[in-house]
């Protein structure tokens, strides 16, 4: 409920997360694409961010700091390593270093209000770059749970069976938008709760 409620507010302007002023979870939706490496790859995810453990602008990695509290991604269309892989495929140990999530949100920092894809950056818009680091990078790297699951093989590029297959590069990172029919309940809610205030604003001004 917690990260719904996070959502719908962002999604309605209320909860502004802006470069240095993270302080929220928030729910975010995925894609990656083959298609610009000429392969049928493709793959969805969805991950919650603990933005406050995020150094906007800056480089954060899951063994330093757990900023990713769930992941999921589906990859189809793969020569091989198309499946369904969770948090547990990815979420590194510190100790040894294997496995983890990267992101490096870039010398004047991201707005994680909207889609992070094609934000400004010293070197080009957010995950425009795959070969250098000067755009920054989101990338998440198998721990060998799963022999199958996608590696991380090169900025904002993600590859298919532990990374010896089929490429494919980030084409979207956009805060997820809560279902109508979940936004409905939480919606009324928020106009009994604003109804409340201004009554009782009213009884004190009378």
């Amino acid at each position: 409920m917690k990260h719904l409620l996070v959502a719908t507010l962002m999604s309605a302007g209320l909860l502004v997360v802006a470069p240095g002023q993270a302080n929220a979870d928030a729910v975010f939706d995925l894609a990656w694409s083959g298609a610009a490496a000429g392969d049928n790859a493709s793959a969805t995810g969805t991950i919650t961010l603990n933005l406050a453990d995020i150094t906007n602008p800056g480089l954060t990695q899951q063994n330093v700091s757990p900023f990713v509290t769930a992941f999921s991604i589906t990859v189809t269309g793969a020569s091989s390593g198309n499946g369904t892989f969770g948090f547990a495929d990815f979420n590194g140990a510190p100790a040894n270093l294997v496995g983890g999530f990267y992101i490096i949100t870039g010398d004047d920092g991201l707005n994680f209000t909207r889609q992070l894809i094609g934000q400004p950056t010293p070197g080009g818009p957010w995950g425009s770059n795959h070969g250098v680091s000067s755009t920054g990078d989101f990338n998440i790297f198998s721990n060998g749970n799963d022999a199958n699951a996608p590696n991380g093989t090169d900025f904002f590029t993600l590859t298919t069976d532990d990374g010896h297959e089929d490429p494919m590069y980030l084409t979207s990172f956009a805060p997820a938008v809560p279902e109508p029919s979940s936004v409905i309940p939480l919606s009324i809610a928020l106009l009994g709760l604003a109804f409340v205030i201004r009554k009782r604003q009213a009884v004190r001004n009378s």
